[in-house]
């Protein structure tokens, strides 16, 4: 036998649902982000950051400023930070 839900329920199935939403989407985003590994690598001359994702290895480009951010935003860089996206702070 079905009964009806009340509004307090129907608000905290609604709260839960968006709260779960919220999570799928930045679950996602760090397992797009943080994938794999990152090494720099001497090649001619110049240091490349390279990704590593099982066995491929592809070049995120020279040293610069920004792969030095990509390679520091990476939690197997040891500088033990983490981000938290915007779909997981609470307002």
């Amino acid at each position: 036998m079905l009964r009806e839900l009340t509004n307090e329920q129907r608000r905290q199935l609604i709260d839960t649902q968006q709260v779960y939403e919220g999570w799928l989407g930045a679950n996602e985003e760090h397992r797009r982000r943080f994938t794999g590994s990152m090494r720099w690598v001497e090649r001619n001359g110049a240091e490349y950051l390279l990704r590593k994702i099982g066995k491929a290895e592809s070049s995120l480009g020279p040293r610069s400023e920004e792969t030095e951010r990509s390679f520091s935003a990476s939690p197997r860089a040891g500088s033990g930070t983490r981000t938290c996206w915007p779909a997981c702070q609470i307002a």
